[in-house]
């Protein structure tokens, strides 16, 4: 048994020996291949400088980016400030420059009114220059077209109704003096500060209708309405609305061809219905375009006041142009003893100047509508008559206008001159 256990130790040595051998072996190759993957793990010297150089130079080109954008930013604020401080300069450098262009025109305008340079008087009111600023008091104004340069016209900003605007300077003297002789002795008129306003509304009637312009005789209408309204604006929509609803503007244009020819309707109508008076006119020569262009264009105004004057412009805005023709024929009719009475031209025309009625203003609408006076007079036949008079006095004024053209070439003699008519 001692042999057997001997034999049994003997040969499990070798048997430890190999296995600690293997072990031996596995534990070298561990070790191995752990070197291996150490070595591979860890790169090369020169790599990893290379690898940390091309970082910094990122980091560098990005740092010198941000620094850029910065620094443009900044030269962009200093720019905007600059050009925010230089704003002011220029603005004012551009006002300094306008009101010395301004103050020079101002002193050529001047300067030629003083002189005394003739100014042709325009026909309207079309070719003015644009508004110009409000300002507290009115001052010239050079016009700047062309047309207006070779015609040498001023124009002066002046108050109207509501603001300023631009008149040519011969229109506003026009109105200017024809404020002045508007009701002057007109109590009511003169103490609501009628001239002023009256100056405003005329203004702004010319400026407002350039085609129509102002015409004297429009002063008296706008008078009678500030008057009457107590309001300049209310009186301006009113003169023009009235002149729509007559349909008069054409007394004031073309000529005035209108215009006489409703006083060719209004002599036919005196010799219908008052045939002494048309008698005693015709026997003096008396021309009636001296009584209409008073009574039709102020509509009688001048010829009539207080309550007689308002009562007749009742039934005028009543009616329409028909009163207007009505009021003309009572008027005649009232004052026929005179006219018959009158011995000569001159007591005619001193008669018509100063025509002062006695007749109370009841008395004057119960004649104008007595048809047994006047008689009846409808639209439909006053609006024929009133037409076949324009062509008659057109026709007279080209048959005028012939005569004098072949007068001025010599074809035809002075004393011919006398029955072109």
């Amino acid at each position: 048994s001692c042999a057997a256990v001997g034999s049994s130790t003997g040969a499990s040595a070798p048997q430890n020996d190999k296995a600690e051998g293997h072990e031996a072996t596995e534990a070298a190759s561990g070790e191995a291949a752990s070197s291996d993957a150490a070595s591979r793990a860890v790169p090369a010297p020169g790599a990893l400088a290379g690898a940390i150089a091309a970082d910094a130079g990122r980091l560098a080109d990005e740092e010198a980016a941000a620094q850029g954008a910065a620094v443009a930013e900044a030269v962009a604020e200093d720019a905007s400030v600059v050009e925010q401080a230089a704003a002011p300069a220029e603005a004012a450098a551009e006002d300094a420059a306008a009101k010395e262009a301004i103050a020079e025109e101002a002193a050529v305008s001047e300067a030629e009114d003083v002189s005394g340079a003739q100014e042709p008087r325009p026909a309207s009111t079309s070719s003015m220059p644009p508004r110009l600023p409000p300002e507290e008091t009115p001052r010239s104004v050079a016009s700047s077209s062309p047309r207006d340069s070779e015609c040498a016209t001023s124009f002066v900003e002046v108050p109207m109704v509501g603001g300023f605007g631009v008149l040519p300077h011969r229109i506003n003297e026009l109105i200017e003096a024809d404020v002045l002789r508007t009701f002057p002795n007109n109590a009511a008129f003169q103490e609501a500060d009628g001239p002023n306003q009256l100056r405003r509304v005329l203004r702004s009637l010319a400026v407002g209708d350039q085609d129509l312009g102002y015409c004297q005789s429009m002063n008296f209408l706008a008078a009678t309405f500030i008057v009457a309204l107590q309001d300049e604006t209310a009186a301006h929509f009113a003169l023009r609305q009235l002149l729509v609803k007559l349909g008069t503007r054409c007394w004031y244009t073309d000529g005035m061809q209108q215009l006489r020819a409703d006083t060719v309707v209004l002599e036919e109508m005196i010799r219908e219905r008052l045939p002494p008076v048309h008698a005693a006119l015709r026997a003096h020569r008396f021309d009636l375009l001296f009584v209409s262009s008073k009574w039709f264009l102020c509509l009688f105004s001048t010829a009539l006041q207080g309550e007689a004057l308002r009562r007749v412009w009742d039934v005028v805005l009543c009616d329409g142009i028909e009163a207007v023709f009505r009021v003309a024929l009572a008027m005649f009719a009232l004052g026929a003893d005179a006219i018959l009475a009158a011995g000569a031209h001159d007591d005619l025309i001193f008669l018509f100047q100063d025509w002062q009625l006695s007749s109370s203003p009841e008395e004057i609408i119960a004649v104008a509508y007595d048809p047994r006076t006047v008689g009846p007079i409808s639209r439909a036949d006053l609006a024929q008559r009133r037409k076949q008079a324009v062509v008659q006095v057109t026709t007279g004024d080209t048959r005028d206008a012939m005569f004098r053209n072949k007068f001025a070439r010599g074809g035809v003699r002075a004393s011919a001159m006398s029955h072109c008519r």
